[in-house]
């Protein structure tokens, strides 16, 4: 939650200069800037991501890290409304995320709502404010019902860490 209101609210992105470079070399190729560059940039968000999580970890470091994000919403209403039956594909930092939660030292969860929202969605109910991007009553439901099943059935959650052992001179 609070990488989201930095990135969305507060508009303090640390990766998305880096992303927006790596999508406009990958889409644009009239620019100066090569797949290679767009390569670099790329990486540059995903190590941001990384250290963001370790310094998560340093902090609270016996906590179930657990990360989610969906596909375009407003490309699912227009799904609905064009009558389309799948989902539209993750967004970028939900295929970075996606594979930085499967590296075992970063231990961390990743969930995706979007098969869920876009259900959701299919049957004319919101999952989303209509005026901003913030998940509605609804929304919030069926994540924390994913959460809940994750967290209920998962045998893959991340083994948390020891706590620091602080030098005690009188042991």
């Amino acid at each position: 939650a609070l990488a989201r209101y930095m990135v969305f609210n507060a508009k303090l992105n640390p990766f998305g200069i880096a992303q927006r470079r790596a999508d406009l070399a990958l889409h644009s190729p009239s620019l100066s800037t090569s797949p290679e560059e767009a390569l670099l940039y790329t990486a540059q968000a995903q190590q941001v991501i990384e250290v963001v999580i370790k310094q998560i970890r340093l902090a609270q470091p016996q906590a179930t890290l657990i990360f989610f994000g969906d596909a375009d919403r407003k490309e699912m209403y227009k799904r609905q409304n064009d009558h389309m039956i799948s989902p539209p594909p993750p967004l970028a930092i939900s295929k970075w995320m996606r594979s930085i939660c499967q590296i075992e030292r970063n231990r961390c969860l990743w969930i995706d709502p979007t098969e869920s929202f876009f259900a959701k969605i299919m049957t004319g109910v919101r999952v989303d404010y209509e005026h901003n991007p913030h998940w509605n009553a609804e929304g919030h439901r069926i994540l924390a019902e994913l959460i809940y099943r994750r967290l209920e059935s998962s045998q893959d959650l991340p083994a948390p860490s020891a706590p620091e052992q602080e030098n005690n001179p009188n042991d």
